[in-house]
């Protein structure tokens, strides 16, 4: 190998370097502004919600708290971008899966008088805060994050968690279906374990439901109490809590 030959060889390896270094230097001065950007206050925008009656919400990072307040409203405090839109009568909210949107701390808001038709929401890694929220059908569901709601009201209400945790109180007034992987789950509903029939089927782990408890490897019950409620539940591995507020 000549002379020429190396030579442009360490050149072109020089050109490489300093490219790397100026897009290294690049990213993080765009990093920085970003940060400056992120420390101006966040104001709520406000969400004409006339026509809205059911709510469509993915979170796969950072918080998700829903409230009540005195409009329908969403703001992120950390500043971070998040998509919403309305899709006929659906609220939609998708924060996205960057890097960048893991400190998402989003409040949404709505009267208390709202009642939906139907309700959306899947956690995969973050944490959902429900302090009140009403739907004639409510999906929650949780990959390996958390989910804390209270004050839930619901005609169907189906809990679905991957690896993460749910705890809930509120009131069911016709189905409440249960399927949970490896985690932990505790509902507390309003009324009598009696008020339900039960269909309960579990592989490892341990289940409770009022004072009766399935442990054990896998099996199932069947339980007719003549009642108008009724609640199945499909637990894999892990814990699984169901009591009553009147017994």
């Amino acid at each position: 190998m000549n002379n020429g030959v190396i030579i442009g060889f360490i050149f072109l390896i020089l050109i490489i370097v300093v490219l790397s270094i100026g897009i290294f230097v690049l990213y993080r001065e765009v990093i920085d502004l970003r940060a400056q950007i992120n420390t101006a206050p966040s104001i709520p925008l406000e969400i004409e919600a006339d026509d809205i009656v059911n709510l469509d919400l993915n979170l796969h990072h950072g918080t998700l708290n829903i409230e009540k307040g005195e409009s329908f409203s969403i703001q992120n405090t950390n500043n971070q971008p998040i998509r919403t839109s309305v899709q006929g009568n659906t609220f939609v909210l998708d924060t996205g899966r960057r890097m960048m949107n893991r400190n998402n701390n989003i409040i949404l808001t709505f009267p208390r008088d709202i009642v939906f038709e139907n309700v959306k929401i899947s956690i995969g890694g973050g944490i959902l805060e429900i302090n009140h929220l009403t739907a004639d059908t409510m999906h929650l569901s949780v990959g390996g994050g958390k989910i804390n709601a209270r004050d839930v009201t619901a005609q169907k209400l189906s809990l679905e968690s991957g690896a993460g945790e749910i705890n809930l109180t509120g009131n069911v007034s016709e189905t409440l279906d249960i399927n949970q992987g490896v985690g932990q789950t505790s509902v507390v509903l309003d009324g009598k374990e009696n008020d339900f029939n039960y269909k309960i089927n579990y592989a490892v782990g341990r289940v409770r439901i009022g004072e009766r408890e399935y442990s054990g490897i896998s099996g199932s019950d069947n339980i007719n109490n003549n009642a108008d409620k009724n609640m199945t539940i499909n637990s894999s591995v892990g814990n699984l809590n169901v009591q009553f507020h009147n017994d």
